[in-house]
């Protein structure tokens, strides 16, 4: 069996509650919720059979990738400061980190 993944593609975190809504889940919320704050990743995978036999299977779901806070794919980018409040952020917060579980857990850079 030969596997090829192609189309890759990251979505932005929603929550599927018990009562069946669907939200956009912010970074606030995982910290409350003790949830990782995290995008869920996506690909086709292309799949050849020993007998030459070809089958694509679309948007298959492979897992969930942290996302990092400010990042393009956070839900916070691009608010303004009474934005940033709105969703119960601070607007110094310097974002750059990721929230694991109950963690915050920050990366720093440091060059040398």
């Amino acid at each position: 069996i030969e596997l090829r993944f192609s189309n890759s593609k990251l979505r932005k975190m929603l929550m599927l509650e018990a009562d069946g809504l669907v939200h956009k889940v912010y970074p606030s919320e995982c910290r409350v919720r003790k949830l990782t704050y995290s995008l869920a990743w996506y690909c086709d995978v292309s799949v050849r059979r020993s007998k030459g036999a070809f089958s694509t299977l679309r948007d298959c779901y492979l897992g969930r990738i942290p996302c990092m806070l400010g990042s393009q794919y956070c839900h916070l980018n691009g608010l303004n400061e009474a934005g940033l409040q709105e969703k119960g952020e601070c607007p110094f917060d310097p974002k750059g980190y990721f929230i694991v579980s109950k963690f915050a857990l920050l990366y720093l850079y440091a060059k040398h």
